[in-house]
């Protein structure tokens, strides 16, 4: 059983009645060098998509669109993945578009992912950002398992959204970073918990008149030494952009404070442009959203 077979089954014994969706993916790498769709298990809600080869660029990178059939995130779901990246492949995954977390009266979601990057493989797992309705409870764990000469790119962000229009806020969210060894040592966790209730009031030198945040994780024993200062300097109308070093020098993290759900989504982009170009030589091809 690998390390995170054990983790989902403590998961699922932990909240055996709750967890409603599953997806199992593994990239492996063809005779020909390119990266194709191995394995691939989708429960309800998910649906994935066939891969496509989008970037000149880079043409046996595989492009992978995980789909949800349900509308969004409501209460009492529990959502798991796992990407599984084989040695030597490349690959980037993300979402149709950004996924509604409803409103939750009572209880709340959860969403789990796994990411197992094994020797020279280079992933991307990079979801437009949640939109927290009002009341909604929302709790997000990824977790990587880096090995040597590895890369993963790993996105997790929100905005805020009432359709009411009456400036009803989320209750709360909640989200951790993990990023391990392959033996399961823990090398980097990122952890943050969010009351919607001190997020609306907009303090200043907490989040002061931002709406949407984003983490973007870069792990790797790849990035030079002045990729950290590029990132500080991205200039991007309406965010703000922090970088730093993660410990046990396994790559770099960054966070993202934007005014709104464009600002966000810029300053990610223009994050991930710099990391692919400084990591693979060029820059990413839109995709088609």
């Amino acid at each position: 059983m690998t390390l995170f077979s054990k983790v989902e089954s403590n998961l699922a014994a932990r909240h055996p009645a709750s967890a409603k969706g599953h997806v199992n993916i593994r990239f492996a790498l063809s005779p020909n060098g390119r990266t194709y769709l191995a394995e691939q298990y989708a429960q309800y809600p998910f649906h994935i998509c066939r891969p496509q080869y989008v970037d000149a660029d880079y043409p046996d990178l595989a492009t992978l669109y995980i789909q949800s059939c349900s509308g969004g995130i409501y209460e009492s779901d529990h959502l798991q993945m796992r990407l599984q990246a084989s040695t030597g492949t490349a690959s980037h995954v993300t979402t149709q578009s950004s996924t509604v977390v409803h409103s939750m009266p009572v209880g709340s979601a959860q969403q789990d992912v796994f990411i197992e990057a094994e020797e020279g493989a280079y992933i991307e797992f990079l979801p437009d950002p949640q939109v927290l309705f009002p009341e909604s409870r929302f709790s997000s764990l990824i977790r990587v398992q880096k090995a040597r000469g590895s890369t993963t790119l790993v996105a997790d962000a929100f905005l805020v959204h009432d359709p009411s229009s009456s400036d009803a806020c989320f209750s709360t969210y909640a989200s951790e970073i993990q990023v391990v060894s392959e033996s399961g040592e823990a090398l980097a966790i990122d952890r943050q918990k969010i009351e919607g209730s001190l997020f609306a009031r907009h303090w200043p030198g907490i989040t002061g008149h931002f709406s949407a945040q984003g983490s973007l994780v870069i792990v790797s024993d790849r990035p030079s030494d002045d990729l950290q200062d590029r990132l500080q300097i991205i200039d991007v109308e309406g965010a703000v952009i922090g970088a730093s070093a993660l410990p046990s020098s396994c790559g770099l993290f960054t966070r993202i404070l934007a005014k709104d759900g464009i600002s966000l989504r810029s300053a990610m982009h223009a994050i991930w442009s710099t990391v692919r170009t400084e990591i693979k030589g060029a820059a990413p091809r839109p995709r088609r959203k």
